[in-house]
């Protein structure tokens, strides 16, 4: 029997998970839905996961994340992927090669042309081919599993239209988990006219077929309840990203002895996220210190391709280094040998609180925050009591952060302010998966 995979007492219920991103890829949208997969059969709930093997976009493996969800029956949808795309308009060129050769184009130039407009043309996103192969797999898995509850986590917000329509079809109540906001997302990139029209409507379609909205952050969940004041507010609520306490054996200590001071940024960079001011500011602090040259570094660790050649070119490229995207054990390794870590936050990023976040936490080291400062993310990191938080453009302020945190390092006093167990334990995974299952309960 099934329920014979699980460490479960009692009678065990069943939810499909319907996430995109999965073991094992090793993306920062994966650990979400990892971990709520993992812990769900501590409270007697057996997660059914639908996802695709393939990505549009290249995506890092991680490995290691596969070991933590050895227990979850996953069924896989395929999709169209990048390499799938672009061979298929390939052979489009060479077919109608004599009508290009007219034009003074080749078939090579046409793809080129195409690439970089498909991505605004595919609604609602780039996963929209995995919608009609996952959704005649989940009403498979629907009628042999017979699972209680659909629980659909975007982006891409592909999965949510999986979940409505699957919802729609087998009339089980939806979960729709939005870990970024959709339409009214800060950092949303411009697309076809014609998706204008369709992508508020499927929205809408999610939104008011989902029998609860979760949301990552309060800002998050007070926009969209506003974008839809028809919908019961009851139905919004809020689920904070987390950290697994098990991937944090030594918390606050120190893994590698140095001779210099580590500033340490894990995760990924892209869009409004970049690191221009923090280098421009870390510039500012080498030319009236000198003596930080040979005793202070910083690491980024991550997708930080749109910012390499950013990193390459300042002046203080022998002093930053990327490392890349690592598994995430190797993340938090990093995490844990710093001796502060730094936080990017965009402008306009006043609703988003990243994941990485409450890792950060976790590590219990001093953060240095380029963020807005009323956001929500400010919120949090005032609550845990050892960060400095400067506003995202402000390069002077950000150079002293960096000044005060290397002039306390190069003394030895360490950070004397108080990490709060209480404020950080409650984004402990369990935790968070106990509030999960909460949701579930009421429509089981």
């Amino acid at each position: 029997m099934l329920e014979n995979r699980y460490k479960t007492t009692g009678k065990s219920r069943k939810v499909l998970l319907i996430a995109h991103q999965f073991p094992p890829k090793g993306w920062s949208g994966v650990h979400r839905t990892t971990k709520f997969a993992r812990y769900l059969p501590h409270f007697n709930w057996i997660p059914l996961v639908l996802t695709s093997e393939k990505s549009f976009h290249p995506i890092p493996m991680d490995a290691s994340l596969v070991k933590e969800v050895e227990h979850v029956l996953t069924n896989t949808a395929n999709m169209m992927s990048h390499d799938d795309f672009m061979s298929l308009w390939r052979a489009i060129g060479t077919l109608f090669w004599p009508v290009l050769r007219i034009m003074g184009k080749n078939p090579e130039s046409f793809v080129q042309g195409v690439r970089w407009r498909y991505s605004q043309w595919l609604s609602p996103d780039h996963a929209c081919t995995w919608i009609l192969p996952a959704l005649w797999c989940g009403i498979r898995v629907v009628r042999r599993q017979r699972p209680r509850v659909i629980y659909a986590t975007a982006p891409p917000f592909s999965s949510l239209v999986i979940g409505a329509l699957l919802s729609k079809l087998t009339r089980l109540p939806l979960i729709a988990d939005f870990r970024d906001l959709w339409m009214s997302n800060f950092d949303r990139r411009p697309v076809a006219n014609f998706r204008k029209w369709t992508d508020p409507r499927l929205e809408r379609l999610c939104v008011s077929q989902a029998s609860k909205i979760i949301t990552t952050t309060h800002l998050s969940g007070q926009t969209l309840c506003a974008n839809y004041p028809d919908i019961p507010k009851e139905r919004f609520c809020t689920i904070y990203n987390g950290f697994d306490s098990a991937d944090f054996p030594n918390p606050g200590n120190t893994l590698a002895v140095r001779d210099y001071m580590l500033i340490c940024h894990v995760g990924s960079l892209y869009g409004k996220q970049t690191p221009e001011p923090f280098l421009k500011a870390l510039d500012l602090a080498f030319q009236e210190y000198p003596d930080m040259h040979h005793n202070l570094r910083v690491r980024f660790v991550g997708k930080v391709e749109q910012f390499q050649s950013l990193l390459q070119d300042r002046q203080s490229n022998v002093f930053v280094e990327a490392t890349g995207p690592l598994p995430h054990q190797q993340a938090i390794e990093n995490l844990l040998s710093a001796d502060v870590l730094l936080l990017i936050i965009g402008i306009g990023g006043e609703v988003v609180v990243p994941g990485k976040i409450f890792e950060y936490f976790a590590a219990r080291k001093p953060i240095i925050a380029c963020a807005p400062t009323e956001g929500e993310a400010a919120s949090l990191l005032r609550s845990h009591g050892s960060c400095t938080i400067v506003n995202h453009s402000d390069v002077e302020k950000i150079k002293n952060a960096i000044v005060c945190h290397y002039q306390r390092w190069s003394k030895g006093d360490g950070d004397t302010k108080v990490f709060s167990d209480a404020f950080i334990n409650q984004f402990e995974r369990r935790e968070l998966t106990r509030q999960l299952v909460k949701l579930f309960n009421e429509y089981a």
